[in-house]
């Protein structure tokens, strides 16, 4: 009988013994499988910090600690795709920048929503922008967070733009979620909604508002291409509008024109302000640029620097900042003033006290 009971209690340890096991692995195969739907659909997790004890199956994400911060001025740059200002901190810093942009790229065509680099070629697009936002923030510079289409090779003019409008809102929402996750000071849900959608442009972005509204709680941002259009901005936080040069001896007037037409959208539809979301000057075509697509006329470096000094002397004391192209570290770059003279009109513009 003893013998009975001994093979009996045996069994069962063994039985215990093997669950684990058999749990373990159905975990993998279920990892997987998602790890394949992850490829297939381009829908990458964000990143997660490992905790004591963990391993990668069960990480659980957990951002770094971090309070957006409050700017009285956006002093802004931009750099050319594929670049990271970051790799110039301390000389964007001596220029008294205080915020800069992260781009979140989607190729759009047929119908299809496709999020990619705008770098280098790279695995999970999602996790190197999070890794941005967070770099950024640990540098000790605030975040303007971009949802940009206007991508070479795809559909710069979004083609089914009812369809855009209908579908495209759940990809705002979701990094307007990861924006309010990783505490983003300023949002963006499209860029230029007026250039890649015509005039539908306003439609999508108050099609696209109440979703985004619903899951952050920083400044969300209409940054549109040129003057304020004919529609409704009601509920933004903040008007951008992305002006270049065009006749250079027009440029003081069209500057001040633009100004004041967006100022008094900010007046009228009750916004925090309005800022200029891009400003740039070409001195050059770039090895790597299409001609086509290059907004102003090319100028020499002189008067490049003296269209960024009439521009931050008529809009200075009448918006709330400025984001400048572009700080390359190829000075061949199309829109490059870094290293020109105009590098010195934005330092004494940024640094004033």
């Amino acid at each position: 009988m003893k013998k009975i009971m001994v093979l009996i209690l045996a069994l069962i340890i063994a039985g215990c013994s093997a669950v684990p096991s058999q749990t373990q692995s159905q975990t993998h195969t279920k990892t997987q499988s998602q790890t394949h739907i992850s490829e297939t659909q381009n829908t990458p997790t964000p990143p997660q910090t490992l905790g004591k004890n963990q391993s990668p199956e069960t990480q659980t994400s957990t951002p770094q600690p971090y309070l957006r911060k409050n700017l009285a001025k956006f002093k802004g740059l931009w750099a050319p795709p594929g670049e990271d200002l970051l790799d110039s901190e301390k000389e964007i810093k001596e220029l008294g920048v205080n915020i800069i942009p992260v781009e979140v790229g989607y190729c759009i065509r047929n119908g299809e929503f496709k999020l990619i680099s705008l770098g280098p070629p790279i695995y999970d697009p999602e996790k190197e922008v999070i890794k941005k936002i967070e770099s950024a923030h640990r540098s000790g510079f605030a975040v303007f967070l971009e949802i940009n289409t206007m991508i070479p090779e795809c559909e710069i003019e979004i083609s089914d733009k009812d369809y855009f409008i209908e579908n495209f809102v759940q990809e705002s929402k979701k990094w307007a979620e990861i924006a309010e996750k990783y505490q983003v000071e300023l949002f963006s849900p499209l860029n230029e909604p007026n250039l890649v959608l015509g005039e539908k442009g306003l439609e999508w972005a108050q099609k696209a508002l109440p979703s985004v509204k619903e899951v952050y709680k920083g400044d969300v941002v209409l940054k549109i291409a040129d003057r304020p259009i004919a529609g409704n901005y009601s509920g933004y936080d903040y008007l951008a509008i992305d002006i270049f040069p065009g006749e250079v001896e027009y440029w003081r007037e069209d500057i001040r024109n633009a100004v004041s037409e967006m100022s008094s959208v900010v007046k009228k539809y009750g916004l925090k302000g309005g800022f200029i979301g891009e400003i740039g000057v070409p001195t050059q075509i770039g090895p790597d640029d299409d001609e086509s697509l290059v907004a102003g006329k090319i100028v020499d470096r002189k008067t490049q620097a003296e269209i960024f000094q009439t521009a931050f002397e008529e809009a200075w004391n009448k918006t709330d900042g400025f984001f400048v192209l572009a700080w390359a570290k190829d000075p061949r770059s199309t829109y490059n003033f870094h290293g020109f003279e105009a590098e010195n009109v934005v330092r004494d513009w940024y640094t004033q006290k």
